[in-house]
């Protein structure tokens, strides 16, 4: 039985089959760089220090109508950052 374990590990020790297998557990491919190359579109946000809060840009692409979108949101100092993020997070996500 130990002669088993000798190859697994052998042919574990190899980088192309190692990076093989991640992609096939994990399903997210590697680029050449080591990157992850993600296949579909997400929503990205920008969040500015204004004066008495805060402003959330968020852009994201509408593949039916193959356009970019752009909205703005505003969070006063007194609501929870989290909370009013994950809030304008769900909503856009709704909207999609």
């Amino acid at each position: 039985m130990n002669w088993i374990s000798n190859w697994l590990n052998r042919k574990l020790s190899s980088n192309s089959l190692r990076s093989k297998m991640a992609n096939d557990v994990w399903g997210t491919p590697k680029g050449s760089n080591g990157n992850t190359m993600l296949h579909s579109q997400g929503i990205s946000f920008t969040l500015y220090n204004a004066s008495g809060g805060y402003v959330v840009e968020l852009r994201g692409y509408d593949a039916k109508q193959d356009e970019h979108t752009v909205s703005l949101h505003v969070i006063p100092n007194k609501d929870d950052l989290g909370q009013s993020l994950s809030h304008i997070i769900t909503l856009e996500m709704l909207r999609k």
